[in-house]
């Protein structure tokens, strides 16, 4: 009974012993907890200080200073990484406003990585703050090298990326393929958009279509990613499907996108149809193009009236050029009434406008008043390249040759660089005898760049340089490339002539006919074929 006693004080002492024990810990640890919480909300109340204080700054040299000391506290306080790269973010604010707090701020993030040298965003932080205005020597090329290693986060594949062009990753093809495959995408739809873009510029379509083709695809793309895939589709020949993606836009500049998907695809109904329901939200670009795809003057002419009448000014080319074609319409009075007096469409701020009206004062006028007229043109609107292409025709053919010389040589001054300028300097020099600048001129020009115009030509100076035989070959690329029969017609009349030149008059009297096929009107074709079929 004794012993019973004694084990029963004893557990009961025990017990007393250990509640004590549980007590102090769990005392101890409410002490702890409250500690950090306090020193937290310390932390997060200077913060609030600082930010309150640096939005009311006056850039004083000793309020900077008190700034970086308010985070020279705050450091001491960090608790974990969230801390620290809330100071490293004040500290980079500084410097965008105090450059010399550069040495602060790099001083920091060395301390920061000194607490958490495994932590990704303080090693990326760090990467981009020591590459900053400073060289790349072996020490620092190091540092960026072990730092690459720890960075494998695809959200600052970016980061990493320009890292390895830096460090010079990329100047021979072997050391880039040993880059990771993974380092050339974050994985977010606009970096792989992006990509695709940057393929297609390279001329990879083959690529680019596949990765449209995965953007298609996707469970739920965003409306840029299914804008960017319409739009692709649209340029390299996949018309009907190019629609198909633009009707899953909810939009009207999407619905105008359909409808010349449709239009270039052969479904002219379905875009005329597109075009009419846009239309009747007075929309400028659907009432263009229901005019110009009407098959008569007396369709076009409601919707080019009620797009020329719109009251809202708007300075859309549809409108311009609707205006245009609505006074062609017209008897010459109204129709530069019309040119000079429609709301929002000032002949001075839209050049194509004032063209047309200069155009039309000059069936009336003697060619010194022309040529006054078309100076004054470009004068209204010094830097607009297609009026001076305009202007440089219309003299040519006032054999005003000194006054096409001047207007080369001001497009030289403007600096214009179109590859039509090279073709024109050279119809000049054959003008003015000068067949060996002409032809230098002639083939500086890219062939992806010629136009059908700069092969004929090309072909005119070799034939007058007496070699037919080179001659034909520009006349046939010529051919090649013409887009209406009146300009084949003439092409193949100077073919004719080159083989006239070689003695193949049977050839001749052939391209002759298929000359004035083209181009009944084509009396010159048709005399030469007279006189060979004799």
């Amino acid at each position: 009974m004794r012993h019973l006693r004694i084990t029963l004080l004893a557990g009961i002492i025990l017990l007393l012993i250990a509640g004590c024990v549980l007590t102090v810990f769990f005392v101890l640890d409410r002490r702890g907890h409250d500690a950090l919480t306090r020193q937290q909300d310390s932390f997060n109340r200077i913060l609030r200080e600082f930010d309150n204080d640096f939005k009311d700054l006056y850039l004083t040299e000793r309020e900077i200073d008190r700034l970086n000391g308010e985070l020279d506290k705050l450091e001491t306080r960090a608790i974990g990484v969230e801390s620290w790269l809330s100071v490293l973010k004040r500290r980079r604010a500084i410097v965008s406003v105090h450059p010399p707090s550069i040495v602060l701020y790099r001083s920091s993030i060395e301390k920061a990585l000194e607490a958490y040298p495994s932590s990704q965003p303080i090693v990326a932080i760090a990467a981009a703050a020591i590459v900053k205005d400073t060289a790349i020597n072996s020490e620092i090329e190091e540092r960026l090298r072990l730092w690459l290693s720890n960075i494998t986060d695809p959200s600052f594949n970016n980061l990493a990326l320009d890292l390895h062009i830096i460090l010079g990753d990329f100047r021979t093809p072997g050391s880039a393929l040993l880059l990771p495959e993974n380092i050339f995408s974050d994985g977010s739809e606009e970096i792989n958009v992006n990509f695709a873009i940057l393929k297609t510029l390279r001329g990879n379509i083959y690529n680019a279509a596949a990765d449209v083709q995965y953007f298609i695809n996707m469970d739920s793309p965003s409306l840029n990613t299914l804008r960017f895939s319409a739009e692709f589709l649209y340029d390299f020949g996949d018309l009907l499907r190019s629609a198909e993606i633009f009707s899953l836009l909810n939009d009207e500049h999407s619905m105008i996108r359909q409808a010349d998907a449709l239009y270039l695809g052969g479904y002219t109904e379905m875009a005329a149809a597109i075009w009419k329901i846009l239309a009747q939200s007075e929309n400028e670009t659907s009432l263009y193009n229901l005019a110009v795809t009407a098959i008569n003057n007396e369709e076009a002419s409601p919707y080019l009236e009620r797009l020329v009448s719109i009251d809202t000014v708007s300075n859309k080319d549809s409108r311009q050029f609707g205006l245009i074609r609505y006074s062609r319409l017209m008897n010459y009075d109204n129709a530069l009434r019309l040119l000079r007096s429609s709301v929002g469409l000032t002949p001075d701020d839209f050049p194509y406008i004032d063209l047309e009206i200069v155009r039309r004062h000059s069936r009336n006028q003697h060619t010194g008043r022309q040529i006054a007229e078309t100076w004054l043109l470009l004068d209204r609107h010094e830097r607009n390249e297609e009026l001076y292409k305009w202007a440089f025709w219309h003299l040519f053919f006032q054999r005003a040759f000194d006054e096409t010389r001047i207007i080369l040589d001001r497009m030289d001054v403007l600096r214009f660089n179109a590859p039509w300028i090279d073709e024109y300097k050279a119809v000049q020099f054959m003008v003015d005898g000068n067949l060996t600048a002409a032809e230098n001129f002639l083939r500086s020009i890219p062939d992806d760049q010629k136009e059908w115009s700069a092969h004929a030509n090309l072909g005119r100076v070799l034939e007058n340089q007496r070699s037919p035989g080179r001659a034909l070959e520009q006349y046939e690329r010529a051919l090649l490339l013409a887009q209406d029969n009146k300009n084949a017609s003439r092409i193949l009349a100077r073919m004719a002539r080159c083989f006239t030149a070689l003695s193949r008059h049977q050839d001749a009297r052939e391209t002759y006919l298929r000359a004035v096929e083209l181009d009944p009107e084509n009396i010159s074709a048709k005399l030469e074929f007279d006189r060979l079929s004799r």
